[in-house]
């Protein structure tokens, strides 16, 4: 199995079980304990190499990420996103 089949087998399928239907619109997040949401973030993390932008495990990345920034607040957690360098202050002499 490749690691694109792999990636798509995590995909639910909405209408198999209410179970899947609620987790592929990410409706199960409010109820996963924080934990949880860290664990599954961090494991999704390493699989978005290579998708495409429009890719079901990108979408719920970025679903963990913002419950994850309402439950704590932003300053607790920051999502891994190209941040604009701050240019540094030139030295007087």
């Amino acid at each position: 199995m490749s690691t694109t089949d792999f990636r798509d087998a995590l995909i639910p399928k909405p209408l198999q079980t209410d179970k899947q239907h609620g987790r592929f619109y990410h409706l199960d997040l409010s109820v996963l304990e924080d934990e949880e949401l860290m664990d599954e973030l961090h494991y999704l993390q390493p699989l978005l190499w290579g998708l495409d932008s429009k890719h079901w495990l990108r979408e719920r990345v970025g679903m963990i990420e913002a419950e994850i920034m309402k439950r704590r607040g932003n300053s607790r957690y920051k999502p891994s996103r190209k941040q604009i360098p701050k240019l540094a202050k030139g030295v007087d002499l």
